[in-house]
């Protein structure tokens, strides 16, 4: 959690309320995918009430290219999401391991970490889970003794 804090600008819960569009970057060379989320809380950072994040991969006409370890995104996704400003858009930090799922299991609200395409040497991937209270209110300390740092 502290690694993912400390490349981050941005932690906020957002949701996803349309499908992400694609296109061809510069020179034809790559295709990027462009995702507008509705930020619901700012959880570290401020900025604006909808968060652009642009990342490798997708779909235009018939051709696709899949890039592994970034995170899939589907319409109505509620996630907690690391960013870092990227230009004029934010990237997710460390692809897929800067995403969060809320779920609740047994009546205790949860935020799991969502690890898609990355794998990890001697199997230290394990995907991190927290309670929600517990998860964000150590994001906002280690945010806030990061900011401290930088003065």
């Amino acid at each position: 959690m502290s690694q993912l804090v400390s490349f981050s600008d941005r932690v906020v819960v957002a949701r996803l309320d349309a499908p992400g569009k694609s296109a061809w970057g510069p020179k034809r060379m790559r295709i990027y995918t462009t995702f507008t989320f509705e930020v619901e809380e700012d959880v570290a950072g401020r900025g604006p009430s909808r968060v652009t994040i642009v990342q490798p991969g997708g779909r235009v006409g018939h051709l696709a290219q899949i890039t592994q370890g970034y995170p899939s995104f589907k319409v109505g996704d509620r996630l907690l999401l690391f960013l870092r400003r990227s230009q004029a858009a934010y990237r997710v930090v460390g692809l897929s391991q800067g995403v969060f799922d809320f779920h609740i299991n047994n009546g205790r609200k949860i935020v799991a970490q969502k690890i898609e395409g990355l794998s990890f040497i001697d199997d230290a991937g394990h995907p991190l889970l927290f309670e929600r209270a517990e998860a964000l209110s150590k994001i906002r300390a280690l945010f806030a003794a990061k900011a401290g740092a930088d003065k």
